[in-house]
């Protein structure tokens, strides 16, 4: 038995509770335990048997309170507020689509929202003309320069997260609203390749703490953007701030595009208590609609997706690295359905684990979609139906690899240090 508190130390002799108490007083990083055997609890043993069985327990944590502390209780009524932005970028402009996109992050904020989302790939844009006839002569697979040159300067539109001037004044706006970020970006690494991958990045408190690459591109856009490595985080982020229970209790996680059509990939997340999952889409209506609600009922869970929106309105100012045969392309209201002049329509969605809509669709049209998430209501919906849990076969079928989840208060072990070593290990 551990002797926790100082009202049990009450009733033990008063010379026994001054040694007790000394060596229970804290250091700056450290906790010191006194643990009895339980013939000590009884009072005529205690003092003949101090030495024997008082053992000093030293826990060495950069954390301020140990997770087998009592901690406040769950407030069951807490809930946070989502936003899903649907808006439009300003095409293959990343500085110019980030000054959009923070002027909307701030509205948001505004109306009280704490998580914010948006598309796949906003920054700088989604790469369009990968579906679009060859301009060129060339038969496939070979492209044409025309196709090469938009390469190019879709390339250099990309964010290297390491250094991007975008991603440290997304750092900074997070620090200074408190809010968590969660949207698409074409993310290149400057420093090694020529090569784009399609990126869900997380930011909060004012740093990155997520960096999801796409695994695995979908038909054509394998042509733009490179498979995201086996090491690509499947991880899920606390929903809620600061050191409240509900902080290791409720999770949020996101993926990209077809990415939420794969069941590992729901499972990976799942399995690590996301509540609350963004699908970031680039944007077809049709196509979220069915699988967003599904997502839903599946996982029991909230589902925030958010899509995006390209018009030819929106490519008509590209700039004159854009060959001009390309920006006939693009800008070709004959092209886009029924002449609409709307290449990808959005369809933004956000929908309760009853599977629900809580909040839009918002179609072809920007905008921001709010909804005032309850993460309790994932609890009372897995009551009948959970598949990472009580309605899991793992003996039967195979369970998804996830990284597992530490509770922040709990004191590292060794196993934290290998899986430390792991991760920032060479990927052979």
């Amino acid at each position: 038995r551990t002797i926790g508190s100082m009202n049990a130390l009450r009733q033990l002799s008063s010379r026994t509770a001054r040694t007790a108490r000394r060596a229970m007083k804290p250091a700056p990083t450290r906790l010191v335990l006194l643990v009895f055997h339980r013939r000590c609890m009884h009072r005529s043993n205690f003092s003949p048997l101090l030495r024997r069985h008082v053992q000093r327990v030293t826990l060495l944590s950069k954390h301020p309170r140990p997770s087998f502390l009592p901690s406040r209780k769950f407030s069951m009524d807490q809930t946070v507020r989502v936003a899903s932005i649907q808006i439009a970028p300003v095409f293959l402009d990343a500085a110019k689509t980030w000054a959009k996109l923070s002027g909307y992050i701030r509205e948001a904020h505004a109306n009280g929202a704490k998580l914010i989302t948006w598309s796949e790939t906003l920054i700088p844009g989604y790469p369009l003309w990968v579906w679009m006839p060859s301009p060129g002569p060339s038969p496939p697979p070979f492209p044409a320069e025309e196709e090469k040159m938009m390469y190019a300067k879709y390339w250099r539109e990309s964010i290297d997260i390491a250094t991007s001037p975008i991603v440290d004044e997304m750092k900074q706006l997070s620090l200074e609203l408190k809010v968590k970020l969660m949207g698409g970006v074409a993310e290149k690494e400057a420093s090694c390749n020529s090569s784009v991958y399609c990126t869900l990045l997380t930011i909060g408190d004012g740093r990155v703490i997520g960096k999801h690459r796409k695994l695995k591109p979908t038909f054509k856009e394998r042509l733009i953007w490179a498979d995201g490595h086996g090491q690509s985080q499947l991880e899920t982020y606390p929903l809620f701030d600061g050191d409240a229970s509900e902080a290791d209790q409720f999770f949020f996680g996101g993926l990209n595009c077809w990415e939420n059509l794969i069941p590992y990939a729901r499972s990976a997340l799942h399995m690590q208590n996301e509540v609350v999952h963004v699908a970031a889409w680039p944007g077809t209506h049709v196509t979220t609609q069915d699988c967003s609600k599904f997502m839903a009922m599946e996982g029991r869970s909230w589902v925030v997706s958010s899509c995006g929106l390209l018009r030819v309105q929106d490519c008509e100012d590209v700039d004159a690295d854009v060959p001009s045969v390309m920006k006939k392309m693009i800008t070709d209201t004959s092209q886009t359905e029924n002449n609409s002049g709307v290449w990808m329509d959005g369809g933004s969605v956000i929908i309760n684990p009853k599977g629900e809509i809580v909040s839009g669709p918002l179609v072809a049209e920007e905008g921001i979609l709010y909804a005032d998430v309850d993460p309790w209501m994932a609890v009372r919906e897995r009551y009948n139906f959970d598949y990472s849990g009580h309605y899991s076969r793992f003996d039967v079928f195979n369970k998804p690899i996830t990284k597992q989840k530490k509770n922040k208060n709990a004191p590292p072990t060794d196993a934290d240090e290998e899986n430390e070593k792991q991760e920032t290990g060479v990927d052979a």
